[in-house]
């Protein structure tokens, strides 16, 4: 996505995404880690459950799989459910519904969501 894109809607930031309103959650903010300076372009994956729709901007996409794990350290941190081998990496198992969720978006029903980051 362009930073030109990004517009504010009710204090949040949003962009137009398919004919619709995407909410924008910047994960480095929710998280609390330190993230790179924004240039003309930002990595955003689109995350949809049911009929809803949020945009996660990341600072790098280093690759997207899906695969089996098995969470081997734990983690007290908010947003982080701990960490993970996946692909040969260590990888922290991200908590959408409570990432998503600090950023006061509301977007989950049901249970929650899990996918690495």
């Amino acid at each position: 996505a362009d930073t030109e894109a990004i517009e504010q809607a009710g204090g949040s930031e949003v962009t137009q995404y398919r004919g619709r309103i995407l909410p924008l959650v910047r994960l480095s903010h929710v998280l609390g880690r330190s993230s790179r300076p924004d240039g003309e372009k930002l990595q955003v994956i689109v995350y949809q459950t049911g009929s809803a729709s949020v945009g996660l901007i990341v600072d790098e996409i280093i690759d997207i799989v899906e695969d089996a794990y098995e969470v081997h350290r734990t983690s007290g941190r908010s947003g982080i459910v701990g960490s993970a081998i996946i692909q040969e990496r260590v990888t922290d198992i991200l908590d959408v519904k409570t990432a998503i969720g600090q950023s006061g978006v509301d977007l989950f029903e049901d249970d929650s969501v899990l996918v690495g980051a």
